[in-house]
């Protein structure tokens, strides 16, 4: 299980560097970070 979050927050990371998402809510500990699509992954869905 960790292996795959692990996964997961290393494509978060990528989508943010690209601009693709940004995050509402940090970690807690308890969760992961919330994010959310910026205009640009909006657009990227959208294509």
């Amino acid at each position: 299980m960790a292996e795959r979050q692990m996964a997961w927050y290393g494509v978060s990371v990528e989508l943010w560097k690209k601009g693709l998402v940004r995050v509402v809510a940090p970690a807690d500990g308890s969760r992961p970070d919330l994010v959310e699509p910026t205009g640009t992954g909006h657009a990227a869905l959208a294509a």
